[in-house]
């Protein structure tokens, strides 16, 4: 914490426990686990169905396995607008089952319409309508199942939305955190009671929520709008969370009264809570944006293994010490991973004693040549696909960086306002401001906001396209690059 300048600030009080089930199970996550039960399950239905209404193609399981991902596909996209992925629609066997018979029913018509036009007799048309009906039934069925498993794991808690409060009152806090807990199905695991000002230690403060929100997480933020100091607005703009603000106290049991059935965060905004922000590429856009990196970090790995091999033979033979350079760096959510980059220099016995980090300069005397060669060429950032595999990092995203790394004589953190910002997704190996020419050393704080402005706009308009055009511009100007050094 000493290394953020965290010991200035104020104290502030922290209250709540997290439920042991929540560290492993949450509302998001049985949401996702939901969406893939529906795409495994309708992947399966339709290369079922296609394995009983073709028995002549010789080349069956390909095309089936082409047909089983298309269909899985509409199913979860036609899912969507049914609200097949809110927590009450999932846990009412009633609800649940009847739209999801009506989405498979949609599913199936929408990706059966050129077999229907291409049917010539009735035979046919009358067997597809039935494979219409039985894969509805099944999907229908699943989620039966489903809905009971996700009932149990309500009752246990697991569907509670975690809420940190921020407020400057206690007694404001208190009638916050009851109506919360009562009418909402919502559990309060925070408690930020700011008695003191701030006096400017907006990223210092910023970086100790975050360090606070890495070992108790929370779904959603809500602020008490009444003397708020400014740094606080800008510490939640640099949450991975949604957040919002509160309505007035006095108003808050007759609002209740109009939500009967409340449904975790969609029910705070029809009480009068105001969202001021959100989570970036919230819902399936986050889960295809990390299945789609683990694939391809999956797939590099495969055929970059011949290539791995020989460099970490060269660097053997080239310099003593290890052939992996290890250090921590912050992620998503302000969370600290290990990184993994071939080394490129001297093992220097006296850097950590000093407990700062220097920065590589061009022609460093510390890189050696074969290092040098792997950091213009950027082979060295290979093994970071490892990072991907586990989690830990995306191919595109914002560079991760030390926590000590320094602009002058502050801190990243410290020197640029919304720098935190970038960790409310994960970071990359590549990204928008990389192939955009801003890699290298970072020496004035103009250079490290042009970085930051980048990373957020990457933030602000991902798509699966941009990242493709990211990394042919990676390949393109990314290697050999003159800052690559």
């Amino acid at each position: 914490m000493a290394e953020s300048g965290i010991s200035a600030l104020p104290t502030l009080q922290f209250k709540g426990a997290e439920h042991p089930l929540r560290s492993k199970i949450s509302r998001r996550r049985i949401v996702g686990l939901v969406q893939l039960f529906d795409f495994s399950v309708a992947f399966l239905v339709a290369m079922l169905c296609f394995d009983q209404l073709n028995t002549t193609d010789s080349n069956r399981f390909p095309l089936a396995l082409l047909i089983g991902l298309q269909f899985a596909t509409i199913t979860i996209f036609v899912n969507q607008p049914l609200q097949l992925y809110k927590i009450n629609t999932i846990r009412s066997k009633r609800l649940t089952t009847s739209r999801s018979f009506a989405a498979g029913l949609l599913s199936s018509g929408i990706f059966l319409v050129p077999a229907f036009l291409a049917a010539n007799h009735h035979i046919e048309y009358v067997t597809l309508a039935l494979a219409v009906v039985a894969a509805s039934g099944i999907l229908a069925c699943s989620r039966w199942v489903a809905a009971d498993v996700v009932g149990h794991l309500i009752k246990m808690g697991a569907a509670d939305l975690r809420i940190c409060i921020i407020g400057y009152d206690t007694g404001s806090i208190a009638i916050l955190r009851a109506f919360l807990e009562r009418h909402c199905r919502s559990r309060v695991v925070q408690v930020f009671d700011i008695s003191e000002r701030l006096d400017g230690h907006a990223g210092s403060w910023l970086q100790y929520a975050l360090d606070l929100f890495t070992a108790h997480p929370a779904d959603a933020v809500v602020l008490i709008p009444s003397d708020l100091p400014a740094s606080v607005g800008r510490m939640v703009h640099g949450l991975p969370y949604r957040s919002y603000l509160a309505p007035s106290l006095a108003t808050l049991d007759e609002l209740a009264a109009c939500v009967p059935n409340p449904d975790g965060a969609s029910e705070l905004e029809a009480l009068g809570f105001v969202r001021i922000s959100d989570r970036p590429l919230s819902g399936w856009r986050w889960l295809a944006k990390d299945l789609q990196d683990r694939l391809i970090a999956l797939c590099l790995l495969v055929v970059l293994m011949p290539v791995l091999v020989i460099v970490a033979a060269t660097i053997k033979l080239s310099s003593s010490g290890p052939i992996l350079f290890r250090q921590r760096r912050r992620g998503h959510g302000g969370t600290s991973f290990e990184i993994y980059k071939f080394r490129t220099m001297r093992v220097d016995p006296n850097a950590s004693a000093s407990g700062l980090l220097q920065l590589t300069t061009r022609n460093d005397p510390r890189v050696f040549a074969v290092g040098r060669i792997l950091r213009s060429t950027s082979i060295d950032e290979i093994p970071q696909l490892v990072n991907v595999l586990k989690g830990d990092m995306w191919i595109v995203g914002p560079r991760p960086h030390s926590p000590l790394a320094r602009v002058g004589d502050k801190i990243y953190a410290e020197a640029v306002d919304n720098y935190l910002t970038r960790y409310r997704i994960k970071p990359g190996i590549t990204g928008w401001a990389q192939v955009c020419g801003w890699r290298g050393p970072t020496e004035t704080v103009e250079q490290l906001q042009a970085r930051v402005d980048h990373d957020l706009y990457y933030i602000d308009h991902w798509s699966p396209l941009f990242d493709a055009w990211i990394l042919v511009k990676t390949l393109y100007c990314g290697a050999m690059h003159v800052n690559a050094f």
